[in-house]
């Protein structure tokens, strides 16, 4: 279902003679009430969104159809390996999106990342269904990237890509950055909460990205 819903908002920058209006539009209609944890759009200009525990994608025409996920089903993530519209999500994902050139969607789901591929089918990318307790200390060193510990809640985190388009984790309960080239992880930046004596005592501005606080 598509409505749009649209009203002027004015910005005023410090003369009414520069303000402008803009129109906020509802794309689609959500049926959960956790609402849309995460957006993403491909290069053909269709919007993937999270639903609840399913995604959904939009077409530009405006078409909508669930990709992933099943409403009000299993509170547990599996499916992996297997069509991406037979696979289930932890309760509370899917979270943060990320799409990349060859349109794979990465889908944070709880303490882990999974990716759905151009074929529909989707697999675990980072992290691992069931986080170790206690969870290893991550010191900085270069890991396989399905062993990793993420250990993060979904609203603490963002998912992006850097211009080669390797996935970009920030955790900001870890004060870091991570990037996932091929199938290890590596810390991009941030020297974690911890603030050992390996980091700038400020913000690091100037210097290297992995002593600078995040």
């Amino acid at each position: 279902m598509r409505r749009n819903l649209a009203f002027p908002i004015v910005f005023a920058m410090c003369s009414p003679m520069l303000a402008q209006t803009y129109t906020i539009s509802t794309l689609a209609k959500t049926n959960s009430a956790a609402g849309v944890a995460g957006v993403a759009v491909d290069s053909s200009g269709v919007v993937y969104y999270s639903d609840g525990q399913q995604l959904k994608k939009m077409t530009p025409s405006g078409a909508v159809s669930v990709i992933a996920g099943v409403a009000f089903g299993a509170l547990t993530t599996g499916g992996d390996g297997g069509p991406a519209s037979a696979a289930t999500f932890n309760i509370g994902a899917p979270g943060r999106l990320a799409i990349d050139g060859q349109n794979n969607l990465y889908i944070f789901d709880n303490h882990r990342v999974r990716r759905i591929g151009p074929d529909g089918n989707i697999n675990a990318f980072v992290g691992q269904p069931v986080l170790p307790n206690p969870a290893p200390i991550y010191s900085g060193e270069t890991v396989p990237a399905l062993t990793f510990a993420l250990g993060v809640p979904a609203d603490w985190t963002s998912l992006g890509l850097d211009p080669a388009g390797n996935l970009l984790i920030a955790a900001s309960n870890q004060n870091r950055v991570f990037r996932v080239t091929g199938t290890t992880l590596s810390l991009a930046a941030g020297c974690g909460g911890s603030y050992t004596d390996n980091c700038n005592p400020s913000t690091g501005d100037g210097g290297s990205a992995l002593k600078a606080n995040v």
